[in-house]
């Protein structure tokens, strides 16, 4: 059985790339397209990672925290009406999930790895945390991860604000290169980027990503 970083490794191909902060330096030097995804990390119980990943994807760039909405101007003629709607940032108990918590933390070391294994791997059928496309993949992760980046500014803000001790760092990069390794050149313009990028976040809906 191998390890969860061994696990990026292996599904990591000349046409798409898994890396964490341990890797950044195998990141492409080419254009692409990049998402930032929650590890699905079973550290504590899988209650706990549940409210957590809730908590995460519930942001609203807008909002500045879980998403809300209100108007002061949704009644009618001669019945005006205040409306407030917000994101439930709590996943709600399911009957008999307790048991199933139990038996997942009494099984046998193999079967406990394999399951977190499944799990980790599943991190990329979530909801990415922030999309765009870049003229270079291993810069992007640097500015991300090393200088005060709009996306990294809004995350460790939020992360300050529902006091979870989690870090851009510990995020999953996910990049497809569309340019030739070791290119640097301008491969698409600043219109095609935007351009792109605003189809990603109509399409993808990514959790941190600005207007």
């Amino acid at each position: 059985m191998f390890s969860l970083e061994e696990l990026w490794v292996k599904l990591t191909t000349p046409y798409i790339g898994f890396y964490t902060v341990r890797r950044a330096e195998n990141i492409p030097i080419s254009a692409g397209v990049y998402a930032w995804f929650f590890p699905l990390w079973l550290r504590k119980s899988p209650d706990d990672l549940l409210q957590s990943a809730r908590r995460i994807l519930t942001y609203d760039s807008p909002s500045g925290g879980p998403g809300r909405w209100e108007s002061k101007d949704a009644g009618f003629r001669w019945d005006p009406l205040d409306l407030q709607l917000s994101r439930r940032i709590t996943v709600p108990r399911v009957l008999g999930q307790e048991q199933i918590w139990s038996e997942l933390a009494s099984a046998p070391r193999e079967v406990s790895q394999r399951f977190r294994l499944a799990l980790m791997a599943s991190s990329i059928f979530a909801k990415p945390l922030y999309v765009g496309l870049s003229n270079n993949l291993r810069r992007r992760h640097w500015e991300h991860t090393s200088t005060q980046s709009t996306f990294r500014q809004r995350f460790d803000a939020y992360m300050d604000q529902i006091k979870l001790d989690i870090t851009v760092r510990e995020l999953l990069f996910v990049c497809v290169p569309l340019g030739q390794a070791g290119e640097q050149a301008d491969e698409y313009t600043e219109d095609q980027i935007r351009a792109l990028e605003h189809i990603l976040k109509v399409i993808c809906q990514p959790a941190f990503g600005d207007a």
